[in-house]
């Protein structure tokens, strides 16, 4: 495709509202591949791996006009794609008219925003402010949601797919709009397989290993190249990324909502269930859990929701009956023989997976039988599976500003990231999304 000559982006950044100058001239319509319809996401255990590969094909080459997203119309799509409506903002994927006219609309902003929430909620004896939200993201469980969800994409002078970009910036722009934080941190996998993890279980996550590595996570080649220019995205944004060498995300997770809990609600943001250990009702913490629903309708999990659906009360308990019930998708073998339901019968009925230890340690006649066994030969995966399975609360992790910022931080990065792969949309979305919230 002709393409005009390119400006030098310090050229354009100068106007008003932090908004993407210049745009129009290398970003036009273009074709970025037919939507097709996918039959549901294969998941394993419900860990955020099983997402990664939904079934059928992707996209083809096709006819899907323009530089917004066409997302995949599923159950298990990232997002449902709306109708374009004037009065209120676009939900991730869809194309808002104002953006594609590079004009704010501020009547569907403020139409999405015209609600206020009270000062400070009492829960259980403490009092936890209302008016403040922390939104702790899973970052790679959301950025691979986006790359299979959203039909291959690429644009502006690098040439490089930006659906997992555009997906990414996109789900943003809907949890501010939606829960409205007044914190917000992309929590990364710094080492997405901590030696530590892999020394108590070797197994651990070994089927992700990348062919002919030692430790690299197998990534599509599409996704690679995406992958950093997220990371210059949210810098450019101003929204803090953390990771901290040798823990995962989901402990960068853990340290955070352990840190905040009792000050302000949190809300974790991911696809993968280990995080439910977390939920804890009398802080306030929760988890939008994105497998079915995506961003825009997550499971919200809360105590009630454990016990409806595993039959186990607390976050705690939850931990204790996966560590019992084992993960395929993580390379966690778990207890032969004891699933999901028997898992948390015994949690139950013993208290916790240490209760469950002691009672076979001193033979109590409860446990008797094929039971017996199984939880005997398992003792030794039994002695390490609480510490894989638990997300670290001790990660190092200084101080650091997690205030949503109001306004781009850098418009002269973000101008060039928008220029050179065509990302005008997606970043408009979030930077209207950061001056509303």
């Amino acid at each position: 495709m002709l393409r005009c000559a390119r400006p030098d982006p310090e050229e354009v950044v100068g106007v008003t509202r932090h908004r993407v100058a210049g745009i129009d001239l290398l970003d036009p319509p273009q074709p970025v591949g037919d939507v097709v319809r996918v039959t549901g996401v294969e998941r394993c255990d419900g860990d955020e791996g099983g997402q990664r590969r939904p079934e059928g094909r992707r996209v083809d080459d096709g006819r899907v006009p323009g530089d917004h997203l066409a997302l995949l119309e599923a159950p298990d799509a990232l997002v449902d794609r709306r109708g374009g409506q004037a009065d209120r903002l676009p939900e991730v994927g869809e194309a808002h008219p104002a953006v594609l006219t590079e004009e704010v609309d501020d009547a569907s902003i403020g139409f999405f925003h015209a609600r206020t929430i009270g000062d400070t909620r009492r829960v259980i004896g403490m009092s936890v402010s209302a008016s403040e939200r922390l939104l702790l993201l899973d970052s790679a469980s959301l950025y691979f949601r986006a790359f299979y969800g959203v039909p291959t994409r690429s644009g502006g002078p690098s040439g490089l797919p930006t659906n997992a970009v555009a997906g990414f910036l996109d789900m943003i722009a809907t949890l501010v709009t939606h829960h409205r934080p007044t914190h917000l941190v992309a929590c990364w996998d710094d080492d997405w397989r901590p030696q530590w993890r892999v020394d108590a279980i070797p197994t651990y996550k070994t089927h992700r290993v990348a062919e002919g590595t030692e430790d690299g996570e197998d990534v599509p080649d599409d996704l690679s190249p995406q992958v950093p220019l997220i990371v210059k995205a949210l810098d450019a944004l101003g929204i803090a990324r953390i990771g901290v060498p040798e823990y995962e995300a989901d402990d960068v997770i853990g340290t955070l909502a352990m840190r905040h809990r009792g000050v302000r609600p949190v809300d974790v943001v991911t696809g993968d269930r280990d995080l439910f250990q977390l939920v804890d009702d009398a802080s306030a913490t929760r988890v939008l859990y994105t497998a079915r629903g995506g961003v825009r309708q997550p499971d919200v999990i809360t105590q009630a929701h454990l016990v409806e659906k595993y039959g186990v009360g607390t976050g705690d308990a939850y931990l204790d009956m996966a560590a019992l019930r084992g993960d395929t998708s993580d390379g966690l073998p778990g207890v032969r023989g004891i699933g999901e339901k028997t898992a948390a019968s015994l949690i139950g009925e013993f208290g916790s997976l240490a209760g469950v230890r002691e009672a076979l340690a001193a033979g109590d006649p409860r446990i008797k039988g094929a039971r017996l066994t199984r939880l005997e030969e398992a003792s030794d995966y039994l002695d390490v599976a609480p510490l894989v399975v638990r997300v670290a609360h001790d990660v190092p992790i200084g101080e650091v500003d997690l205030r949503l910022p109001r306004e781009v931080a850098d418009p002269a990065a973000m101008s060039r990231l928008a220029l050179e792969h065509a990302l005008s949309g997606p970043l408009d979305r979030v930077g209207a999304a950061l001056r509303g919230a």
